[in-house]
């Protein structure tokens, strides 16, 4: 088999093909940050330091009845961070909106309850038997 890379071979998952070098000071360039990211509760993401969990909850919480719909979730995240105000697009805004629905249903802070009104969306919000536990830091403006 012709070797394209005459750098030493570093074992992969099946499905990656290539092998990749990795920087003699690998460890610390990835694996400090990282540590540091835990210890201080920092994100690297485009619009800061908070999950997508940690929005959902501050807009639910943001509201006087303690529930939204989802469109009033996806609005609130686009009126209160900057970032997702210039992502409407429905090419670039369909990522994000479904990472946003993927943390409602994999979250059980979060609780959708059917809607009063017939065929109206149903709610979202705080599940009120949730311990709060490690997320106390997100719960805390909510009650």
């Amino acid at each position: 088999m012709e070797t394209f890379c005459k750098e030493e071979h570093i074992p992969r998952a099946r499905c990656n093909t290539w092998p990749i070098q990795q920087p003699s000071n690998y460890t610390d360039v990835v694996q400090k940050p990282k540590k540091d990211m835990q210890k201080y509760g920092c994100r690297n993401n485009p619009w800061g330091n908070r999950s997508y969990a940690e929005l959902i909850t501050e807009a639910i919480c943001s509201s006087p009845e303690r529930r939204l719909t989802l469109a009033q979730i996806y609005e609130w995240i686009i009126y209160n961070v900057p970032y997702f105000s210039q992502k409407t697009d429905s090419k670039f805004s369909a990522g994000w909106k479904n990472s946003v629905r993927h943390n409602l249903s994999l979250h059980n802070r979060f609780m959708k309850m059917q809607n009063e009104v017939q065929g109206k969306p149903s709610w979202w919000i705080i599940n009120p038997s949730e311990p709060n536990g490690k997320d106390q830091k997100t719960y805390s403006f909510c009650h």
